[in-house]
């Protein structure tokens, strides 16, 4: 039971965070940055302690520090794909940082991991750069920095190599819940929707990251190409890069 005192401090502590929130609130509307006030309300806070995923996030790199957004869409989506059978899969893992949040969610899974580990295919590279895209290679990575970043287990399946070639190491048959596109060049973004989308499990999810940041245009370009005739649509997601996310749904034709 709180005295009087302790109870006028409380309110007191209350105003001021108040206060300071309403000043940050104002300063951020008139700034390049947001504010994330609250955890969404599908994150299971009982079951899920986000903790750890935000400090693997933030360490990840400078870009997923100011991405807060980003790093709750994916675990927000992947958190709801428990009953949704099948691998997971990533093109363009770098240097495995939304790998190790999707496997510390999901251990049992298996998952997928392709990507040179070397960086970009270099004629795919040059002919991008000189339609606009970002000049940043991601070749600062290797196989081995990844695996042992990630402690690798039974699960984890590194696919070394230039994608769609290294789909020979996927066991026949396999189906999809989750597949991260996040290799930012037009040929293995679209690559990665013609291998994926027709083994997608219903209700499985395709994320693909850079859509609408400008920084890489044939992300945007591959995706439009595809979906153009695709009886689902992309939902476009406010993260700092303009990630979209296709939800695959599974007629009885097919």
């Amino acid at each position: 039971m709180y005295t009087k005192k302790e109870h006028r401090l409380k309110f007191w502590q209350k105003k001021k965070r108040s206060f300071i929130k309403r000043l940050l609130i104002k300063f951020v509307n008139s700034s390049n940055s947001y504010v994330v006030q609250h955890l969404p309300e599908s994150i299971d806070r009982d079951g899920l302690d986000i903790s750890p995923y935000i400090q693997t996030w933030i360490s990840g790199s400078k870009a997923n520090a100011v991405d807060p957004i980003r790093l709750l869409f994916l675990l927000s989506n992947v958190q709801h794909l428990k009953d949704v059978e099948g691998a997971f899969a990533e093109v363009g893992v770098y240097k495995g940082h939304t790998a190790k949040i999707f496997s510390s969610l999901f251990p049992e899974r298996k998952f997928y991991l392709f990507d040179t580990f070397e960086g970009f295919e270099k004629s795919d590279f040059e002919s991008e750069t000189e339609k606009g895209s970002s000049s940043d290679n991601f070749d600062d990575t290797s196989l081995q920095a990844v695996k042992d970043y990630l402690e690798p287990n039974e699960n984890l399946i590194f696919c070394k190599g230039y994608f769609p070639d290294t789909a020979k190491h996927v066991d026949e048959g396999e189906k999809f819940a989750l597949v991260h596109l996040d290799a930012d060049l037009y040929n293995p973004i679209k690559a990665g929707l013609e291998y994926f989308y027709p083994r997608m499990q219903h209700h499985g999810i395709i994320i693909v990251h850079d859509y609408s940041s400008g920084a890489w245009p044939g992300v945007t370009k591959a995706v439009d190409e595809f979906m153009f005739d695709k009886l689902e649509g992309i939902i476009k997601i406010p993260d700092k890069s303009g990630s979209v996310v296709i939800k695959r749904c599974i007629n009885e034709k097919e």
